[in-house]
């Protein structure tokens, strides 16, 4: 949610923005099945909407599924405790043996050399099965991508020997893990019943440990017996047994697993519930929607069972709310009878909590059955402000513009930003602190971090009612930085926007900055600073680069973020002296020369339209966003902009409007810089050589006046030569010389036009 912020704020700054690498994730599904999810790098965007107003005010609110599932477990809490491991399972499980090991040789007063002894051959075996583990992990996470393997063989497992001296219970539970790795599953059964049939006195530590492994033989192909051993699992940590795996919290999804494999999809899901209280941090609510996507394919007539519980009625609600994870090999017939079945389910149970019928009227309404959606809403609270939001959107898509503003702006007035609901939520307090009948579990599965999208979407209103001041705020203070930089930029009158901000967002000290303070690096005064007063900064700077643009210099230097105001001030006062009179000429021209170039390095920071046609919102790097084009789009038909509008966006229109137009600028001063230096000057033309490049890229026309006049002016020097002969400016390398032919760029002229010529 706070992406935005930290976007702004570095590119304020021109900080560079930290990428945090993605790697691949192993995902547990089931306390048992794992799937792999790549995450990909790539340019990050801000959200804006105005692109698509009428689509925006009609597409429904996403889900977060995730949420309400963390929420209802710990609603009740579990005994038992996930130890999670600090790097992978297998050295967790080293770990802790080895610990259980030394602890218990201690118990037996042994000699410490021997107890070192012990330790240290049965770390080696046990390190063999790690090693075997992790081989075989590896190897299976891509045998169905061959060309990935060194080796398309299977690791083999060379079973390590017994240790001597390892107390009875012990040898015996390693004598079965050896079996169990060598797929010897009677003989692993064998050894770990063994252990259970000792007597308690003897069996202290690996009594969990046994029963645990004696469940997960048995939870795919008889899972019955396997509940009876989880359920044994938990009995025996309930009765003092060591369990430094914390495996009565794993019972728990495994446990669960055993009952999906029976199809009894409750007590699954109220396991893997539990299995979340516990502390397991990242499988629970993968689980419950696997589970929920086999129930709802296969048994109809589970949908009664799972509507008994307020708890199962509202996991299964916000499962089906959350549509963009309805199974992907659904299609939508059998979606929408999925969820029919359901709504039959709820009445049937006689529910009293009408507040699931707000995302119940979002689940359909997602699955466009909007006469659905508007009957349920009104079973739903009257002061629902999900049933708020929704009713705007129906009546919007009716053509009933009005009376859905008017329902937008009650959800936009009353709707909790996302900091309160986070705040809240992280201290366990209710979400709603009135007596609104509203719950807890709309907020949490359909809003939660969505709170600034029906603000935004007030903002899209406003717009389109000539309201452009207010939209502006609403758009701002929502977070939607793009939008409200296209009104800041294009709709406002500087007039406008600069009592705008003066009014909303009026100077304020700002923490001192090193003198020496570079662009490129965060400076830790301003830090905590900036990131607090992003929109600030933001909008200030917007209308700084605005001022500047219309050459109102004096106004503009005080909205400027500390750094660029005193780049920017320096470039005032070197334009300043170059177009002085006055001063010798020799001084008029470094520094309208010292101008130019920074106008040309420096010019996105300093006068650089947000958006187009310099798109400094994206470092300049890319065309993507709010454009009077893009506003024009046909998706926006009830929603296009005004005929008001269009003549204020037209009204604010750049001169230059080229693509990096401060580099056309820098090229004017330049012009001015060079017309004051000397001919025949080696420096002369090593600057219109440089002048020249600035356009020559993306303009060749434009730049072809510095290479004419340089051939013109400096016709003696090397550079001019060269000029003269390859037609077009010849290759520089850093320290201004003529490169080499061998190591000169593939540069040839963009054509064969007459505007090279002489």
């Amino acid at each position: 949610m706070v992406l935005w912020r930290e976007f702004l704020f570095f590119r304020a700054m021109k900080l560079p923005t930290r990428l945090k690498s993605k790697t691949l994730l192993w995902i547990p599904l089931l306390s048992g099945i794992t799937i792999s999810v790549m995450w990909a790098c790539g340019p990050w965007f801000p959200d804006w909407l105005l692109t698509q107003g009428d689509l925006e005010l009609i597409k429904p609110p996403t889900t977060h599924f995730q949420n309400e599932v963390k929420n209802q477990a710990h609603a009740v809490p579990s005994p038992y405790k996930t130890v999670p491991p600090e790097t992978t399972k297998q050295k967790q499980t080293l770990s802790k043996a080895i610990e259980d090991l030394r602890t218990a040789l201690i118990e037996r007063s042994l000699p410490q050399s021997e107890i070192e002894n012990i330790l240290q051959q049965h770390q080696t075996s046990r390190k063999a099965i790690q090693s075997y583990r992790e081989d075989f992990e590896r190897y299976d996470a891509v045998r169905n991508y061959p060309w990935l393997l060194e080796d398309t063989k299977a690791p083999s497992f060379s079973p390590p020997s017994i240790t001597e001296g390892l107390p009875l219970e012990f040898a015996i539970y390693f004598r079965g893990a050896i079996a169990y790795h060598r797929k010897l599953q009677h003989q692993a059964r064998k050894a770990w019943e063994e252990v259970l049939s000792l007597p308690e006195e003897q069996r202290t530590y690996r009594s969990t440990w046994a029963a645990f492994m004696l469940g997960r033989l048995d939870v795919d192909l008889h899972p019955e017996l396997a509940i009876t051993r989880f359920q044994q699992v938990r009995s025996l940590v309930d009765q003092g047994f060591k369990d430094s795996l914390g495996l009565g919290a794993a019972s728990l999804g495994w446990e669960a697993r055993a009952w999906f494999r029976q199809k009894q999809y409750s007590k699954a899901i109220d396991l893997y519930l539990e299995q979340i209280a516990s502390g397991e941090p990242h499988t629970g609510h993968t689980s419950i929607r696997w589970v929920l996507d086999q129930a709802f394919r296969e048994i109809p007539d589970s949908f009664k069972d799972l509507a008994t519980t307020p708890t199962l009625r509202r996991i299964v609600t916000a499962y089906l709310a959350s549509n963009h994870f309805v199974p992907w090999d659904w299609d939508e017939q059998e979606d929408v009878a999925v969820l029919e079945a359901w709504l039959q389910a709820v009445d049937e149970s006689n529910a009293p909590e009408d507040s699931l019928f707000e995302p119940l009227a979002l689940a359909v309404y997602q699955r466009g059955l909007y006469d659905l959606s508007e009957q349920l809403l009104e079973r739903a609270p009257n002061d629902g402000i999900l049933r708020a939001w929704l009713k705007s959107k129906l009546l919007f898509r009716n053509g009933n513009i009005e009376e859905a503003t008017q329902w937008l702006a009650k959800v936009s007035t009353h709707f909790p930003s996302w900091e309160e609901l986070e705040a809240r939520s992280s201290k366990g307090q209710p979400i709603l602190q009135d007596d609104s009948s509203q719950s807890d579990f709309v907020y949490r599965t359909a809003l939660a971090e969505q709170s600034r999208k029906p603000t935004g979407e007030w903002g899209i209103l406003l717009l389109h009612r000539g309201e452009f001041i207010q939209s502006l705020d609403t758009l701002l203070n929502a977070g939607y930085w793009m939008d409200a930089a296209y009104v800041a930029e294009r709709v406002l009158t500087i007039k406008e926007l600069k009592e705008y901000v003066d009014q909303h967002w009026p100077a304020k000290e700002e923490p001192n900055v090193e003198d020496d303070f570079n662009p490129d690096f965060p400076p830790s005064a301003w830090s905590k600073w900036a990131w607090d007063n992003a929109t600030y900064l933001e909008i200030r700077y917007l209308l700084a680069r605005r001022l500047a643009r219309e050459e109102r210099n004096e106004e503009a230097s005080p909205y400027y973020p500390h750094y660029w105001g005193k780049q920017f001030n320096r470039r005032i006062e070197l334009l300043k002296t170059g177009y002085d009179a006055a001063q010798e000429k020799d001084t008029r021209a470094q520094a309208l020369w010292e101008a130019a170039k920074i106008t040309r390095y420096s010019g996105l920071e300093l006068i650089g339209t947000e958006l187009d046609p310099d798109w400094a919102i994206h470092e300049g790097n890319f065309e993507i966003g709010v454009t009077k084009e893009a506003r024009l789009s046909p998706d926006n038909t009830t929603l296009s902009p005004t005929q008001l509008e269009i003549k204020r966006v037209d009204d604010s229109r750049l001169k230059p409007y080229e693509r990096f137009h401060y580099r056309y600028l820098a090229a004017d001063i330049a012009w001015d810089a060079l017309n004051l230096m000397p001919d025949n000057n080696p420096q002369t033309a090593r600057n219109y050589c440089e002048a020249g490049g600035w356009l020559k890229g993306r303009d060749p026309k434009a730049a072809d006046r510095f290479y004419k006049a340089l051939v013109r002016r400096c016709p003696e020097t090397e550079i001019g030569k060269a000029a003269d002969n390859s037609r077009w400016f010849p290759s520089l390398d850093e320290n201004g010389n003529i490169q080499k032919k061998e190591k000169q760029l593939n540069e040839e002229p963009p054509g064969q036009g007459t505007f090279h010529s002489l």
